[in-house]
């Protein structure tokens, strides 16, 4: 289970990501929204 994320590189739509340091961890159950084209599936395909 994923419970955070350091960094994502090489990602079209994350170049360069690096959370905010009051990010929260994930939990067993996580809901991810946003605007069309603002990277929720290639987020999903992040391995």
């Amino acid at each position: 289970m994923i419970k955070c994320i350091i960094k994502i590189k090489n990602c079209p739509s994350f170049i360069d990501f690096k959370p905010a340091s009051d990010l929260p961890e994930f939990n067993k159950y996580n809901l991810i929204y946003g605007w069309n084209g603002s990277g929720k599936t290639s987020f999903s395909r992040i391995s």
